[in-house]
């Protein structure tokens, strides 16, 4: 798993965007795929589009399912800065079978 951000050191009012990106080495289908997601204090959630499932924003939990080797699945989420404080945003694999 990879996450991205669109600028590391944004301004308070500044929308930002995230990129997680979950892949599969194999050999076989990864199945029951939750990544969590929360977003800290000092941001607020503005949007999200998961390539694959669902993501709740309340829980930070984006519902994969299935990901097959050699095809990642991405989840994109913007939210906007409201605070000045430095802020860290973490994503785990929280369950897969």
């Amino acid at each position: 798993m990879t996450k991205t951000v669109s600028d590391a050191t944004p301004n308070v009012g500044d929308q930002i965007t995230f990129t997680v990106t979950v892949v599969n080495n194999g050999p076989n289908d990864a199945t029951g795929v939750q990544v969590t997601d929360l977003l800290p204090a000092g941001l607020t959630f503005v949007s999200a589009n998961p390539s694959q499932g669902t993501y709740d924003n309340v829980s930070g939990i984006w519902t994969v399912g299935t990901v097959s080797p050699g095809a990642p699945q991405t989840l994109v989420i913007v939210a906007t800065v409201v605070s000045p404080v430095a802020r860290t945003n973490t994503a785990t694999v929280s369950d897969s079978d």
